[in-house]
């Protein structure tokens, strides 16, 4: 473990006002096997101490067009296995990104034999280090693509032609020739349009013409439908006597989309199990025993592929989806109105609502029913992100998308936290995952600009969001040939064995596994449940308002999730005591109907209205439904809506104001949340920062809280002792110093560092007495508590006094402390041999690399040896010792008399060395590792056969001349401070052991 300074610590200001610190810290299936592991129901302590394989974070694994080896294949999983991530998501792209930044050419040919081979190969070596492995079902980065041709089985779209004929009397129509791959008729259809509706919108693109999704505002309007279909012979020629008036004759076909040939039809189960039978049973075969043990999941990506608009079969998925025949409808998909425009709007909404149901199910929902079926889990980027506007997304719910997963995944970016991870895992508490995983730090910005504490703000807000399963993008496979730091993927943040500091960041691994392992326990305590819309769609957000159109809002310290019309009407429902619950444990005290707008389903509203009567609590929004979406049950589902509606707002004469009894259950319209919350007597969960994250495992409550500064932290707790979770150290605190709150909460005063986080944990019964304040010179550490007794570190002589729970002032006296060592001046810094810099020189004053007068040392990247001879007492040798290092750039890793003390990777960079000193001469030595970009920099400005780098991403020299910045690197980048920066000192403290219940000065009142 390592030996971080990381104590609680009460931090006694001026004023001498006491605050503790610690340092940085599908839908759902009903039991269906396999079930994932996720060590939620190991021992608590030693999962977080030392987490298990399986809670750890993954990587994304690119073969950049498989440019890979079995040697090379080793060394990655091997240098994976050491870093302590627990498994990974093996990528191989045929394009995606390359015209960013171009990959080696291919090396083997996707799903070939070798290819295959060392697929397997890579599942062995895996199984051997007791890695997890998944795999992306697709040649692309951003769409389902096969590596072959799909023919009848490839991605479609549906086109039509027109002809005006007018009646009566006979009509012959030939096909019209259609050149494009593998058609397929649909139907022959014939639209009365009445002499006065205007020119009938078709065929303005030629012959055949694509679909027309929206309403075009000067249409035509059929006044009568008539199918035709049977009408035509085995060529497509139709004989067709023609009744009176002007008729639009429609043909209607879908055909494979021009050069998509590849494409997976994601609208098709049948070309969807083509796929998996083609690619993911022949993986599972080569895979052999390695399924479910190592080989545990497949994937896709979030989706930036076509737009497909038909597929063999839609008409029946259309019935069985919407309830009715679409076919008299069919001429509004070429711009004809049919009966009115009402109507035709809503077949509109019902079809493109179709179209997303099958992607949702016949894809994403089928691919996690193979998966299972295989003894494998399914997890995708399936709720994007992605917008309304395509008609793939129109009218689609993204939380429904997300639930076809065994585990929904969501994506982040670095440097600033750009996110869709809260509505992943409000998908995930809804439908019962209790996985949800996030492609972390992700960005397109400079190559090799981050490192572990510069990630470390954007992980504490993706595991407050709800994040419990990291896949770090993205680890680049580059054998040796292709030099350091080698080639590698286009964006993200790398992570593969060649960057510089790779080898210091188990510690961060470590964190984040820990975080994993505790945030996978129970499920997540929410006192609201909100629905907003039946087709939820975000596309960066945190979430903190579910809507810009909300008329109520969430007040600080409580915490919500979002339903849909499907898990509402399916899976909600009211316990004895009115709390809304889900059948895998989920409960919420209230629910929230705060539209965005006037559209809601019917069945939707329904179900609210029986929620209530059961016993519910419901809140209602400003906004009032008044249609119901779509054709089916029309016009009665919308007479139905307007009198449920009735009933809970009450009539446009006589709204229904303030609290009333409904059944067994209560409406509240025209309060704030605040009020509403107060009125049912639910005080807020948490208080003190903006980001946190409440779980609930059996009786054990689990808070995640990230922030700096001093804060009050106040936790809806009573009658359990706090304790300090520390992520970065795996330590375990229990907490002596905090207080009750008048209305029964618990409140711990905390100084967290810069990117300060922690887990607070109640799981013990409270003991009596506590410290209730403290006073005193300077900051101290609380070292946990024993029985009655409190092991205190003091840093400064002083006078000291804690307040107890029992109304008694312990005093303490502390004398003798030595002042703080500096150690600014005189380090002998030895550089890595080979790359310019110095092998050894002296730096008579801490400086920067970056900013040094030698070109070598500017734009050295690699690791450097910090040396320095320190002389100590035998009473500072002995006594309390730790090392503040000040400002790092970019990792650090301590020695002291050649023990390692570990590494040093965050705020506040500062390690115990407690125990390991001497008196007299102590050796100290601080290896510094910074990133790769600073020599990319500096080679930038080299002719290439000067250049000590080798990589894929283009060097520059002036101003950038491509589109991306992630493109190249160029002599214009800013460099990243690099180096042991400081101040550096050695702290010299004292440990007393206080009795919490000595007899002592009664607190004067």
């Amino acid at each position: 473990m390592q030996r971080f300074s990381r104590l609680i610590t009460v931090c006694l200001v001026a004023v001498f006002a006491a605050t503790i610190t610690c340092a940085a810290a599908a839908a759902a299936d009903s039991g269906a096997k396999p079930v994932a592991p996720t060590g939620h129901d190991l021992d608590i302590e030693p999962t977080f101490v030392s987490p298990p394989k399986i809670c750890r974070p993954w990587v994304y694994w690119w073969w950049l067009n498989a440019n890979v080896t079995e040697a090379s294949i080793t060394c990655d999983l091997e240098a994976m296995a050491a870093q302590g991530f627990g498994g990974f998501l093996l990528f191989d792209v045929t394009a995606y990104g390359h015209h960013i930044v171009a990959a080696p050419e291919r090396k083997i040919e996707f799903m070939s034999p070798r290819w295959r081979e060392l697929v397997r190969f890579s599942l062995q070596e895996a199984h051997r280090l007791g890695l997890k492995a998944s795999i992306n079902l697709s040649t692309c980065g951003g769409a389902l693509r096969a590596p072959w041709d799909m023919e009848e089985n490839a991605v479609k779209k549906l086109i039509w032609t027109a002809t005006e004929v007018q009646g009566p009397g006979p009509v012959e129509l030939d096909k019209p020739e259609c050149t494009a791959p593998y058609y397929h008729g649909v139907a022959l259809i014939a639209a009365r349009v009445g002499a006065d509706s205007g020119p009938p919108s078709v065929g303005p693109t030629g012959p055949w013409s694509p679909v027309k999704d929206r309403l075009p505002p000067d249409a035509a309007t059929a006044t009568e439908v008539i199918d035709l279909t049977d009408k035509a012979d085995a060529d497509g020629r139709l004989r067709w006597n023609a009744p009176a008036g002007r008729w639009v004759v429609l043909r209607l076909a879908c055909v494979v989309m021009e050069d998509r040939t590849e494409d997976v039809d994601i609208l098709s189960v049948q070309a969807v199990e083509s796929h998996f039978d083609r690619m993911g049973r022949v993986l599972i075969a080569d895979a052999g025993p390695l399924v479910t043990d190592t080989l545990t999941h497949f994937y896709n990506v979030s989706w930036e592929g076509e737009t497909p608009s038909w597929t063999p079969g839609f008409e029946n998925d259309f019935l069985k989806f919407r309830g009715y025949d679409m076919r008299p409808y069919l001429p509004a998909l070429a711009g004809i109105r049919v009966r009115d425009e009402d109507t035709t709007l809503r077949f509109l909404r019902d079809y493109a609502l179709t179209v997303s149901d099958c992607f949702m199910n016949n894809c994403y929902g089928r691919f996690d029913e193979l998966c299972r079926q295989a003894g494998l889990h399914w997890h995708s980027e399936s709720g994007g992100p992605w917008n309304h506007d395509p008609l793939l997304f129109r009218e689609a719910d993204q939380l429904a998308f997300w639930g076809r997963n065994a585990m929904p995944q969501s994506e982040f970016w670095v440097p600033s936290y750009r996110s869709n991870a809260r509505r992943a895992a409000m998908a995930a508490h809804i439908y019962g995952k209790r996985l949800v995983s996030v492609e972390a730090f992700t960005h397109m910005t400079y190559h090799w600009s981050q490192y572990p504490a510069s990630l470390k703000w954007s992980a504490d807000r993706a595991l407050c969001d709800g994040m419990n399963q990291f896949v770090w993008h993205t680890s680049s496979a580059s054998p040796e040939e292709f030099g350091l730091p080698g080639i590698v993927y286009f964006a993200g943040t790398h992570v593969n064995r060649h960057v510089t500091w790779y080898n210091y960041v188990n510690g961060f691994v470590d964190y984040l596994g820990r975080s994993q392992a505790l945030l996978r326990r129970g499920n997540f305590v929410a006192d609201v449940c909100v629905y907003t819309s039946h087709r939820n769609c975000a596309v960066w957000t945190r979430a903190r308002q579910w809507s810009d159109k909300a008329s109520l809002a969430l007040p600080a310290g409580y915490s919500y999730d979002l339903l849909n019309a499907e898990v509402l009407v399916q899976r909600v429902s009211v316990a004895a005591n009115g709390d809304l619950v889900l059948p895998d444990g989920m409960r919420y005290r209230m629910l929230v109907l705060d539209l965005e707008e006037d559209a809601m389903p019917v069945d939707a509203l329904r179900k609210v209205v029986e929620l209530v009567e059961a016993g519910a609590t419901i809140v209602l929004g400003k906004a009032i439904p008044t249609h119901s979406p779509g054709l089916q049950d029309h016009p009665r589902a919308t007479d139905d809506l307007a009198a449920l509606s009735a009933r809970l707002w009450g009539s446009d004469d006589a709204r229904n104001t303030g609290t009333r009894k409904m059944g067994r259950g209560t409406v509240i319209f025209g309060s704030t949340l605040d009020e509403a919350l107060n009125e049912a007597g639910i005080l807020p969960d948490f208080e003190g920062t903006d980001d946190y994250i409440h779980r609930r495992d059996g009786s054990t409550e689990i808070y995640f809280v990230a922030g700096e500064g001093r804060v009050d932290l106040t936790f809806r707790v009573d009658g359990k002792e706090p304790e300090i979770w520390d992520p970065a150290d795996g330590r375990i605190t229990p907490v002596v110093r905090y207080r009750k709150t008048g209305d029964g909460r618990v409140s711990l005063p905390m100084t967290l560092p810069k990117n300060g986080a922690l887990f607070v944990v109640f799981r013990n019964p409270e003991r009596s007495p506590q410290i209730t304040a403290a006073d005193g010179p300077a900051q101290i550490s609380v070292a946990g508590r024993d029985g009655n007794t409190a092991p205190i570190r003091f840093w400064k002589d002083g006078r000291y006094t804690f307040d107890t729970s029992q109304a008694r002032q312990i005093r303490v006296d502390i004398a003798g402390l030595a002042e703080p060592l500096a150690l600014d001046d005189a380090w002998e810094v030895r550089f890595a041999p080979g790359w310019g810099a110095p092998e050894s020189i002296v730096f008579d004053r801490l400086t920067a690399w970056d900013t040094h007068e030698n070109l070598d040392i500017k734009y050295f990247s690699g690791t450097a040896t910090y040396r320095k001879t320190v002389n100590l007492t035998d009473e500072q040798a002995q006594g309390l010792l730790r090392l503040h290092l000040g400002q790092v750039g970019c990792i650090a890793r301590v020695r002291l008399n050649g023990q390692d003390q570990g590494v040093v990777w965050t705020d506040p960079w500062t390690i115990d060395l407690t125990g390991a000193a001497r008196s007299g001469d102590n050796e100290l030595e601080i290896d510094v590792a910074n990133v790769w970009q600073n020599r990319l920099i500096g080679d930038a400005g080299l002719p290439e056969e000067q250049r000590r780098t080798k990589t894929n991403v283009i060097l520059e020299q002036g101003e950038r001349t491509r589109r991306y910045r992630c493109s190249s690197v160029n002599t214009i980048d800013p460099l990243t401070p690099s180096g042991l920066i400081g101040p550096v000192r050695l702290e010299f403290g004292q440990q007393r052991n206080i009795q919490l219940d000595d007899e002592t000065v009664p607190i004067a009142r």
